[in-house]
């Protein structure tokens, strides 16, 4: 399909795969801190 699309350079292909997975990672590693911080505030405030 990206041959047909004239997507031929295989670096760039490695390079759009390697960026698109990185972005990936570092959304799904926000997403899990902004929920761990969220659960650490509710326990510290409900242990008072």
């Amino acid at each position: 399909m990206l041959y047909d699309s004239g997507l031929r350079d295989h670096n760039y292909i490695t390079e759009l795969a390697a960026r698109l997975a990185n972005k990936k990672f570092m959304d799904r590693r926000q997403k899990s801190m902004a929920a761990n911080s969220n659960l650490q505030g509710t326990n510290s405030s409900a242990g008072g």
